[in-house]
């Protein structure tokens, strides 16, 4: 962040110093409507902080100021690498336990069946496959009244 200094001196190159003293009146407006300063200890406060309202109002509150610590561009390049690391760790390990979920959910499912299975077969009831079963389904849902479908077979080289 440029300090007063500096920016005081890029407004009076580029002969704008009529700007900047507007903007920096406003700014002395601003502090001592939100503080007990007077102007002479606002503009000081504003050259103390490099033109930084929030942070003289938050020091005139009490309130703990935030500083960015500096990393090296070297620190911000592993700090990217770690959290794309993690980032895609997270992911795998999600995937692996929604897998581990659907195998077990899937094993469930066909202990259930196995077991139902297992209780028609005691039964009697036992269907071998399921075109039988579809076979013995639809001649259940046949009419007696309708005499012209029961020529119809299922089986198309059975003859009548």
């Amino acid at each position: 962040m440029p300090t007063y200094e500096e920016v005081r001196e890029r407004f009076e190159r580029e002969n704008r110093m009529n700007i900047f003293e507007q903007a920096v009146e406003d700014a002395c407006q601003k502090i001592m409507r939100q503080t007990d300063y007077n102007k002479d200890v606002s503009l000081e406060k504003l050259k103390e902080h490099d033109l930084d309202i929030i942070e003289i109002v938050r020091e005139w509150m009490g309130a703990p100021t935030k500083k960015e610590t500096k990393r090296t561009t070297n620190q911000m390049v592993f700090a990217e690498f770690r959290s794309f690391l993690d980032e895609a760790a997270n992911k795998y390990y999600k995937k692996k336990e929604a897998e581990e979920n659907r195998k077990a959910y899937i094993q469930a499912a066909a202990a259930a069946e196995l077991k139902r299975r297992q209780a028609l077969a005691e039964e009697g009831r036992s269907r071998a496959s399921t075109l039988e079963t579809v076979q013995e389904v639809s001649d259940e849902q046949k009419s007696p009244s309708n005499s012209s479908d029961d020529n119809i077979s299922p089986n198309p080289d059975e003859k009548h």
